[in-house]
């Protein structure tokens, strides 16, 4: 989708009254592209993981990555968001694979608590069994323990089940980012 992409940011540059730091660049392809991308439409793209509100030009200090996912703004049928939440509990790789990205957009592999996000996201939207985790290499994670303790504190041990009626097996599904070479 290079060309629709490079389209759409100079289109839109068109809508800010020359004022190109109301646009926001970002993504797999800004962080894998970077020059590509100024070169074509004279945007600097962010490059990387979004953390932090002032990043992007906004108040606030908390750490975006972290909040909880705003479902609302999805349709149930085409996201299976009826029964799922999704979240991270680490981010990044400890393997440089020349042909994968998530070092250039992530980093090393390091934790991110998903206790507060996942509390406020059953206060919200209702507990839900299923956690889908979509971690590039979790278990590479220093901090692979404490992810463990939190899925415990939060409810996914064995035999755990949710708290509506009717009550429902919890599960984890570990989506991706399973290295077996740090399996014993």
């Amino acid at each position: 989708q290079w060309k629709r992409t490079v389209e759409t940011i100079n289109f839109y540059k068109t809508l800010v009254d020359g004022d190109q730091n109301k646009i926001f660049v970002g993504g797999i392809m800004a962080s894998l592209l970077p020059d590509e991308i100024w070169q074509r439409t004279g945007i600097h793209p962010f490059v990387g993981v979004i953390t932090s509100a002032q990043q992007i030009g906004l108040d606030g200090t908390e750490n975006i990555d972290t909040l909880p996912l705003d479902y609302g703004i999805l349709n149930d049928r085409l996201y299976a968001i009826n029964s799922t939440f999704y979240a991270y509990a680490s981010r990044g790789c400890v393997n440089s694979c020349k042909w994968c990205g998530v070092p250039k957009m992530e980093g090393k592999t390091y934790y991110i608590s998903i206790r507060n996000a996942l509390l406020e996201m059953r206060e919200l939207y209702g507990d839900k069994p299923r956690l889908k985790l979509m971690d590039n290499n979790v278990l590479a994670c220093p901090d692979f323990e404490q992810i463990v303790e939190d899925l415990l504190e939060l409810g996914y041990g064995v035999g755990n089940k949710t708290s509506g009626e009717p009550h429902k097996k919890r599960v984890v599904d570990f989506n991706q980012g399973l290295d077996a070479s740090y399996l014993t």
